[in-house]
C-alpha cells in the first residue's frame, strides 16, 4: 500500500512492477507509515451493529504503540485505534510485554493464552521467567501444518543485516533519520563525482546540481 502517487511513480520505472498483478484495497489510504495521509478508519470499519458492544471493565487491552490502557467504551472506539496503532505507529512489543508482566508480580495464578499465529511466545516466556512468575500456557488452536500463512513469507528470516548509509554509519542510525523524517542530501564535488553514464528518466524533473544519498 502507498500513496497513489507515489505508487504511479513506482510502476514506471519498472516494467516488471507494472505488469505484476495487483490487488486493490478499500483502506482508502497508506498504512505502515507515519508520514502519509491516515487511511479512512470509519469507511474500514463499517456500520455493523455489533461495532457498539459496550466492553466490560474485565478487559484490559494495552497499546503496544503507547504501552498504555486502552481507554474505551465500545468495540468501535477500540478497534479504531487499535488499526490505527498497527498501521501508523512503531510497536513496541517488548516494552508492552513488559508493561503487561510487571502489573502480574505477585500473582499466583497467572495464564498465558495464544490467540494466534505469532513469533513473540518465546520471548514473552523468557521474560516471565526472568521476573520469577510461574505460568500455565493454556493450550490453544494449531494451524494445519499443510496450511501455509501470510502466503509464505512466513518462510523468509531475516537474521542478519549490515550496511552504510546516508549520513549514519550503522543500521540503527539511519532507521532514527526515517523517524526523524530527515532528508540526506548532500553536493558531490567535482573531485568526488563519478562520470558513470546513467539513464534518466524524462518524466523524472533533473536537478539544479549533483547530489548523493
Amino acid at each position: 500500500m502507498g500513496a497513489p502517487s507515489s505508487l504511479a511513480r513506482l510502476m514506471q520505472f519498472s516494467k516488471e512492477l507494472d505488469d505484476a498483478p495487483k490487488t486493490k484495497t478499500d483502506t482508502n489510504g497508506a498504512v505502515h507509515t507515519g508520514y502519509m495521509p491516515r487511511f479512512d478508519v470509519e469507511r474500514v470499519l463499517g456500520d455493523s451493529p455489533v461495532l457498539n458492544t459496550p466492553i466490560t471493565s474485565k478487559a484490559r487491552m494495552i497499546s503496544p504503540a503507547s504501552c498504555k490502557l486502552y481507554d474505551h467504551t465500545t468495540l468501535r472506539s477500540l478497534l479504531a485505534e487499535v488499526m490505527t496503532d498497527i498501521a501508523h505507529n512503531i510497536l513496541r512489543i517488548n516494552d508492552t510485554a513488559d508493561v503487561c508482566i510487571s502489573g502480574l508480580l505477585g500473582k499466583r495464578d497467572v495464564a498465558l493464552t495464544v490467540a494466534g499465529p505469532t513469533g513473540h511466545l518465546t520471548a514473552v516466556q523468557r521474560m516471565l521467567q526472568s521476573k520469577g512468575l510461574q505460568y500455565k500456557l493454556r493450550e490453544h488452536r494449531s494451524l494445519d501444518p499443510g496450511i501455509m500463512s501470510r502466503g509464505g513469507s512466513d518462510l523468509v528470516a531475516i537474521v542478519g543485516m549490515a550496511g552504510r548509509f546516508p549520513g549514519s554509519e550503522t543500521i540503527d542510525g539511519f532507521f532514527e533519520d526515517l523517524i526523524d523524517g530527515k532528508i540526506q542530501l548532500t553536493k558531490v564535488s567535482e573531485a568526488n563525482s563519478t562520470h558513470v553514464p546513467v539513464k534518466i528518466d524524462t518524466h523524472v524533473r533533473r536537478s539544479q546540481s549533483p547530489v548523493s544519498t
